[in-house]
């Protein structure tokens, strides 16, 4: 390590742990790598919130529909939901 810090914290029942290199101390394809890495999270992390609202959005939708068929059912006047409670 180029720092020369080799440890970080106090020692613990005589266990220490190695200090992390400086950035410095990496090259470019890490650089490179690791903002690859952080660009596809960034992007799979909107993909995955996307499908989320777009299930919640089916699951309610159904829902509602649900609702409605029945209270078409009972001559349209009666609430469903007032049943519910």
């Amino acid at each position: 390590m180029t720092d020369g810090k080799t440890c970080i914290g106090q020692a613990l029942d005589g266990m220490r742990f190695p200090a992390p290199p400086s950035a410095s101390y990496f090259d470019g394809a890490y650089s490179s790598m690791r903002e690859s890495l952080l660009s596809k999270i960034g992007r799979d992390r909107l993909q995955y919130i996307i499908q989320t609202n777009a299930t919640m959005i089916t699951m309610y939708w159904n829902i509602s529909n649900e609702i409605i068929r029945r209270q078409n059912e009972n001559d349209g006047g009666a609430s469903v939901s007032d049943r519910w409670r």
